[in-house]
C-alpha cells in the first residue's frame, strides 16, 4: 500500500456533541475513491472521505456510533442515502459537490442531525423535513448555489 492510500484510524477521548465518548476516526481523504471503502471498522465515529471522486453513494453501512460524516469536495449529485445512521450522526459535510437533489425521506430520516454543511452545490429547491418527525438541525449552509 503506497503513503498516498495509507488510512488512518485514531483514537482520542473528546467530547462531541454534548456527550463524551471515544472517538475512532477513518480517513480516506483524497484518495481518489470511487465507492466506500470495505475495511471501516464497525465502531467508527467520524468517517473523512473528502477530496475524492464519489459520484453517489446508494446505500450505506450501519455504523451504530457514526456521528460525523466529510464527503465535501467529492462529486456527488444527491444526498448520499445516510438514512441507516440517522439516529446518530450529527454532521454531514457535503459543501462543493454537485448536488442537485435532497431527498426529503432522506433528510427527514437524519433525526440527531444537528449540522449540514451544502454550500456550493447545484441546489435549487430545498425540501422542508421539519414535519417528518424529530428534527434538531441547529446549522444549515445552503450558500453558493
Amino acid at each position: 500500500m503506497s503513503n498516498s492510500s495509507l488510512l488512518l484510524w485514531l483514537v482520542v477521548t473528546a467530547t462531541l456533541f454534548n456527550s463524551s465518548r471515544c472517538l475512532v476516526l477513518y480517513s480516506a481523504a483524497g484518495d481518489g475513491l470511487t465507492s466506500l471503502p470495505g475495511d471501516i471498522q464497525v465502531d467508527v465515529t467520524v468517517l473523512r472521505l473528502h477530496q475524492n471522486s464519489f459520484v453517489s453513494i446508494d446505500s450505506f453501512p450501519f455504523f451504530a456510533d457514526l456521528v460525523q460524516i466529510d464527503l465535501y469536495q467529492n462529486l456527488l449529485q444527491t444526498l448520499p442515502n445516510v438514512t441507516i445512521v440517522g439516529s446518530t450522526l450529527g454532521k454531514l459535510d457535503l459543501r462543493s459537490n454537485k448536488i442537485s437533489y435532497v431527498d426529503p425521506e432522506i433528510l427527514g430520516s437524519l433525526h440527531a442531525l444537528q449540522h449540514l454543511y451544502l454550500q456550493n452545490n447545484h441546489l435549487e429547491h430545498f425540501p422542508d423535513a421539519a414535519g417528518t418527525g424529530p428534527f434538531s438541525l441547529q446549522q444549515l449552509t445552503l450558500d453558493n448555489n
